[in-house]
């Protein structure tokens, strides 16, 4: 059951998933019905450990399309901030992951 929700349901919830409930946010009670042997971590969780992978390996791999979006900055320890006029735009994957990884 455990092996099933991983691979399913979390893979879906966490590429479709924008971080935009609030830290008090209660998950709905289909996540929390796996098995009792292995408590599933919270979503916002999953979110933000997920996202933070992807960036780390768009980062480090040149070859990547979206690499170039990933600019550190002259310290070496933030990266460059993307300007976006829209929300929709500020919402999407790459904003979100810098934002992640400045504040991480």
């Amino acid at each position: 059951m455990v092996q099933f929700y991983r691979a399913v349901i979390e893979s879906v919830l966490t590429s479709s998933l924008t971080p935009t409930q609030k830290p008090g946010y209660k998950e709905s009670s289909g996540q929390q019905s796996g098995s009792s042997a292995a408590p599933c971590p919270p979503i916002m969780d999953l979110h933000s450990s997920t996202t933070i992978n992807r960036a780390v390996k768009i980062a480090d791999d040149p070859s990547h399309p979206a690499n170039s979006l990933f600019n550190l900055l002259h310290s070496g320890q933030r990266y460059r901030a993307i300007m976006s006029k829209t929300s929709r735009h500020l919402h999407s994957f790459s904003p979100q992951a810098i934002s992640l990884l400045n504040n991480s």
